[in-house]
């Protein structure tokens, strides 16, 4: 045989070949095939009345010498013929008919019966007018109706196997119109208008019968036609059956091969050898015969007879083709066929695996009980098991290897044998042998066949298919790339590209590579790289020559995307080069990409060039960062901050899928309308320089301007920073899934998801509304070593450095300019320092916020300046001891002493720390916080070292005494109260006297601790304590400034370190009880003592009003007398000096309040001198109601005093109560002042 029919399968032994073929020139070829695909429907037919069932197989081009082996077996016998041809005379008509009965004369030795279909000519066989009359219109109409119902029902698939797929590709073509077919003309029709030619045609040809269309709409009757050529088949071939069943043997007659025929000459016909050759060669026909009529299971018998006739003439080649046979019967008996009504084909593009296909089909074929799975037998009708003389399906197996190996003996039935081997192969495929299957296949390899090109094209491609089926990929892939290159043979004439690069897209499966970049890099390595790469630079040149250039940029794309680990540098600049130079005529897209066949190729993104080490999203500047402002912390807060409590299960409540890749959301946040950042670490693997352009951010979720940008990245570096950057115009939530980049020639979207050094599948950051920005600067020298971030974490924008003295202030002047779009609506400044300074720093800087929110709005592109007051606080008194005790007055003095005469220079690190907002982020409070960092360094001047109260000349005076100490190195002048002047050299101490007019302090009152806080210019982050009302009254009371002429500078001394004891804030104060003191009936002045002789009897008359605000209860007047000993020492036993005549103690049991009481007693003195009189007057205080409920609201004490202890007679000291205690009843005690004095002089001196 000439032409290897590789579809051949073993069901095919059952089937009746019918040859389709396509005459005449007018008939187009889509119509040809439209009626192909009807023809081919008709695969089985049901013989009424026989109870049997026929297979068709059909096909459009078979080879003459092919059919001259039917006798061989009768499948191969070309039984039937279909001419499908148009014409619109009589002429044209008569040229197809001539093609038609050429066909026949060419198979006119095997055929049974034919038929030609005409188009084109009505269907009595008339040429059609070229106007119809309206009767004609009408009923093409209503046949065209018919033929719409009837062809949706009629549309399945085709149940026998698929004959001629590589001849259909290969079929020729031609222009496409609207000409259809038509019905066929009535056989019986004896119209007077038919052609004489026609008459004499459908006389001579009484075999055949022409069937006339008008056209395709018409053809409804075509399929019930071919039934009724396929019966007129049946009963011929089985009245040849039964003519072959009762054959006698004195006529028994030689079937050969065709290549038998020349040895029958000179051989003995009567020898008994000759006649059992021809008696087993004849049952061997009978049995095939049999399997197409129908009777698979009496073929058997027939096969197994003639099977034992020819071993005893060793006719090798007939032993064979017994074998097959009986091979195939069996395999139908079986494996059998679904006969019923075909179906529609399934839609694939519903969702359904489009892996089940034939493979499924043989799956449910195999190994089911042959009553279960035959809806219509072959043969045994009503028969529910199979016939004992059906094989087993290992003994079919083997059977075919007797049959492949009695062909392998004749060189001339190499194509049978290769059949054979095919036909084996895919009877293993049902049975799911594949390692035995593989063999068969391995078998057809070694066979020596002459062919063609054609023919070797389509042989590797049957066993590719056959090896895809039997699950060898990695060989199915190599005979699909062999007949690929095959079909491009430098000895074709016209080599096909296109079906080159189908078969080699086909074998990348094989080869372990998918199109698909995401699959192929998650994929474990599977191949071998160097055949992979051969592959796709194969597939990339068909693409080319195919005349698809943007093809073939993919696939060369996904070559270096793929193989870039596994190419050498030289490998690598040469595909680089290739690529740049294909992307300079088609630019390679980043979209998906179709082709006419249907395929889609996903894109190839370049996420190799460069390889991206980190991906990281930069926070902007700590100035710029958008913060929430605190009084809106609790009130609106973002559905981020709002966490809940943290519980921690180890139960698992239903599946838990854990993915590498997840988003991740950072910890800080983007303004709109600010330049955002982020930086790729990257790595270059080529061994060139590598060029990327336009290199841009993906985002979504958010308005974003992205700037594109330019980067040369060095050969094989190893780090290499590129910024992205992008202004988002909105606030929301922003996704960043990758980035775009432009590398030779191709635009690629490089998601993070793809990138396997990344473990983020996008960044997700909260874009802010916009807000302001400001430029901070001072007219303050700047820090040397100005530290980059504060002590609570913010950016330091601006320094300052100031020296000041100790008491003295300067102004400081912040300037902020709006460099931003957005109003400055909100503008506020804070301090903040370490722990040890924050008392001090409540006093170092003062600034007003209600002048600065008088200065608000600040429009864009304009500047304030924010005054701020930088005061010496002098807290050098913080190293001064107070432990030590002097002689400066003998019950009254404080003494604080320093190590030294000079101090250091004391230095504060602070930070000014500014918030403001404005515009949409201002609404969604938000603002922004920059911080100035203020280096105040504080020289020592003045430091009060001593310091005391004594009495004045009068009861409302008294005079503060201060030791005041120059630790600077420059001589100081000092100016105070009632225009005191001294001057103090560098460490020298000097005391001044300040006169102080005695008076009621304020009392300490809660309510102006409440408003001092609140009004207070200094906002600073420190506990605020309560404020000492009395050291502030007397701090402004009294003035003492310094000034410095050597470095031209003043200032206040300070006295806010004094500690005033309770007996120094007794004689500032008036006393509550208000004194009246006659000494022998006149009024006592300090002005003018009173003078008394020994041994005379003096009055002291003493009025005591109560000038307190609460009564007095249980009062106590007590007189003492004592001498001043004029050594800072006094003496209180005085009995033996003077006698006091009369009561020295008087108890009140109530004093109210403005009454008084008088108390009148004698003196008598017996010695001269001096004598002093300490009258003092306790009592217990009774609050009222008002001062109870006063005290109430109180945090802080009033000036009344408490006794130590509850006793009598008091020392004349008091106690303080407790801060935030409220005022309890308690002692307090007062003496007269000034002290009463008496000048006792001697008798004798009084009398001269």
């Amino acid at each position: 045989m000439s032409c290897i029919d590789y579809s051949q399968t073993a069901e095919n032994h059952q089937c009746l070949l019918i040859l389709v073929k396509h005459v005449g020139t007018q008939l187009h070829n889509k119509t040809f095939l439209y009626l192909w695909e009807r023809v081919r429907r008709v695969s089985t037919v049901h013989i009424p009345n026989h109870q049997r069932t026929i297979w068709l197989r059909y096909k459009r081009v078979y080879p003459v010498d092919n059919n001259e082996w039917g006798d061989f077996q009768a499948h191969r016998k070309v039984l039937g013929i279909i001419c499908v041809g148009k014409c619109r005379n009589m002429k044209e008509f008569e040229e197809i008919f001539e093609n038609y009965k050429k066909i026949k004369e060419d198979y006119a030795s095997t055929i049974f019966n034919s038929r030609l279909i005409v188009f084109g000519m009505n269907r009595d066989g008339t040429p059609m007018e070229e106007i119809h009359s309206e009767e004609d219109q009408n009923q093409r109409s209503q046949t065209s109706c018919d033929l719409s119902d009837t062809d949706t029902s009629s549309k399945s698939n085709a149940s026998s196997p698929d004959c001629d797929k590589s001849l259909l590709d290969n079929s020729p073509s031609s222009t496409i119109d609207s000409d259809s077919s038509l019905p066929e003309r009535d056989s019986g029709n004896n119209n007077p208008e038919l052609p004489t030619f026609s008459r004499t045609v459908s006389k001579e040809n009484t075999g055949a019968e022409v069937v006339f269309y008008p056209d395709t709409e018409g053809t409804i009757d075509l399929e019930e036609r071919l039934r009724e050529l396929i019966i007129s088949l049946f009963f011929v071939l089985e009245g040849k059956r039964l003519d072959r069943s009762f054959e006698r043997t004195e006529k028994l007659q030689m079937l050969c091969a065709p290549f038998e025929k020349r040895d029958l000459q000179g051989i003995d016909t009567d020898s008994k050898a000759y006649k059992k050759k021809c008696t087993g060669r004849l049952r061997k026909h009978l049995a095939d015969l049999c399997l197409q009529a129908g009777l698979p299971g009496e073929a058997i018998l027939h096969y197994q007879t003639s099977l034992d006739i020819l071993k005893t003439v060793n006719d090798w080649l007939w032993i064979g083709a017994c074998y097959e046979g009986l091979s195939s019967s069996s395999v139908i008996l079986t494996y059998p066929q679904q006969t019923g009504s075909p179906t529609l084909r399934r839609n694939l593009s519903f969702c359904v695996k489009r892996s089940k296909s034939k493979m499924d089909e043989i799956k449910s074929r195999t190994g089911v009980p042959l009553h279960i799975k035959r809806s219509i037998s072959n043969g045994y009708d009503g028969i529910g098991t199979q016939p004992k003389s059906c094989l087993d399906p290992d003994d079919i197996i083997e059977k075919y290897k007797e049959a492949i190996m009695q062909y392998s003996k004749s060189k001339a039935a190499a194509v049978i044998e290769m059949e054979a081997s095919i036909k084996a192969c895919r009877v293993l495929i049902l049975q799911r042998k594949y390692l035995q299957a593989s063999d068969f296949l391995q078998n057809v390899m070694y066979i020596n066949v002459q062919s063609t090109n054609e023919d070797k094209i389509q042989r590797y491609s049957t066993l590719a298919s056959l090896y895809s089926q039997i699950c060898f990929h990695r060989k199915a892939a190599f005979y699909r790339r062999i007949t690929a290159l095959q079909s491009v043979n430098p000895q074709v004439a016209q080599p096909n590209w296109y079906q080159c690069y189908t078969l080699l897209l086909q074998a990348l499966d094989g080869y372990g590579v998918t199109m698909d970049p995401r699959q192929f890099t998650k994929n474990e390595p599977c191949g071998w790289p160097v055949l992979q790469m051969k592959v796709l630079q194969e597939l990339i040149f068909s693409a080319k020559r195919m005349g698809n250039p943007q093809l073939s940029v993919r696939h060369m794309t996904f070559l270096l995307h793929s193989m870039l680990d596994h190419m050498s540098p030289q490998e690598r600049r040469d595909v680089a080069t290739t690529l740049k130079s294909n992307t300079a005529r088609c630019e390679g897209i980043p979209q998906p990409l179709a082709t006419d066949s249907g395929i889609i190729f996903p894109p190839v993104s370049l996420t190799k060039l460069p390889i991206v080490k980190s991906f990281k999203l930069i926070n902007v500047a700590g100035h710029c960062c958008p913060v929430k402002l605190p009084s809106s912390t609790n009130v609106t807060s973002t559905k981020s901050d709002c966490h809940g409590l943290f519980i921690y299960t180890p139960l698992t409540f239903g599946e838990v899928i854990y993915d590498e890749k997840v988003p991740s959301k950072v910890d800080f946040r983007w303004v709109a309308g600010d330049v955002c950042e982020v930086h790729l670490e990257v790595y270059n693997p080529m061994p060139d320089d590598l060029h990327v352009t336009q290199m841009s951010l993906l985002t979504d979720g958010v308005d974003m301007d992205v700037f594109p940008i330019n980067a040369e990245i060095p050969a094989e570096s190893k780090h290499h920073l590129i910024k992205l950057s992008g202004i988002p115009k909105t606030s929301s939530d922003l996704n960043i899934y990758g980035y775009v980049s432009h590398v030779y020639g191709v635009r690629s979207h490089c998601k993070l998801k793809d990138i396997p050094y990344l473990h983020n599948v996008q960044h997700v950051i909260e874009v802010v509304p916009a807000l302001p920005h400001i430029q901070v600067s001072t007219n303050l020298p700047k820090a040397p070593n100005s530290p980059p971030k504060s002590l609570d974490g913010k950016d330091i924008v601006a320094s300052a450095v100031a020296v000041l003295y100790a008491g003295q202030s300067v102004n400081w002047i912040v300037t902020i300019n709006n460099i931003g779009s957005q109003m400055v609506e909100m503008l506020e400044l804070s301090l903040s320092c370490k722990t040890e300074h924050r008392r001090a720093l409540q006093k170092v800087v003062l600034w007003n916020q209600e002048a600065i929110n008088c200065q608000l709005p600040l429009k864009p592109d304009e500047s304030t300046n924010i005054p701020v007051s930088l005061n010496g606080y002098n807290y050098f008194n913080s190293d001064l001891d107070y432990s030590d005790a002097s002689s400066f007055t003998p019950t009254h003095s404080n003494t604080a002493t320093s190590k030294s005469s000079t101090a250091p220079k004391k230095s504060i690190e602070a930070t000014v720390t500014i918030s403001y907002s404005g515009g949409p982020g201002y609404r969604e409070s938000f603002c922004r916080q920059c911080a100035i960092s203020l280096h105040f360094e504080v020289l020592p001047t003045v430091t009060v070292q001593r310091w005391d109260v004594v009495p004045g000349g009068s009861y409302d005076r008294c005079f503060l005494l201060f030791d005041l100490l120059n630790q600077s190195g420059h001589q100081i002048e000092v100016q105070y109260t009632d225009g005191g002047h001294i001057i103090i050299e560098p460490s020298q101490c000097r005391r001044i006297g300040i006169p102080f007019t005695r008076c009621h302090l304020p009392e300490q009152d809660d309510q102006c601790v409440v408003k001092k806080a609140t009004t207070c210019d200094v906002v600073c982050p420190v506990v605020i304590e309560p404020v000492d009302v009395w050291k502030m009254y007397i701090f402004n009371c009294i003035d003492i400034r310094w000034s410095i002429p050597a470095v031209n500078a003043t200032g206040k001394v300070s006295l806010d370190n004094i500690v005033w004891g309770t007996s120094q804030m007794n004689l500032m104060k008036l006393s509550p009880i208000k004194w009246t003191v006659v000494v022998n009936s006149q009024f006592f002045d300090v002005t003018n003592v009173p003078q008394v002789t020994v041994g005379e009897l003096t009055s002291l008359h003493i009025t005591m009003m109560n000038a307190d605000n609460v009564d007095a209860y249980q009062a106590e007047l007590n007189i003492s007398c004592y001498q001043d000993l004029g050594c800072g020492s006094s003496w209180y036993s005085t009995e033996q000096q003077s006698s006091i005549i009369g009561i020295r103690s008087l108890k009140i049991d109530k004093l109210a309040q403005g009454n008084s009481i008088s108390h009148e007693c004698h003196l008598l003195f017996y010695h001269s001198g001096v004598y002093k009189f300490d009258i003092q007057c306790a009592y217990q205080r009774q609050p009222s109601k008002t001062s109870r409920t006063t005290a109430s609201k109180c945090t802080t004490l009033s000036p009344v005093t408490k006794m130590k202890d509850n006793s009598y007679g008091g020392d004349g000291s008091t106690s303080q109560a407790a801060a935030g205690e409220p005022v309890n009843l308690g002692r307090t005690s007062w003496k007269c002042t000034p002290i009463v004095l008496i000048k006792v002089l001697e008798s004798r001196t009084h009398h001269l």
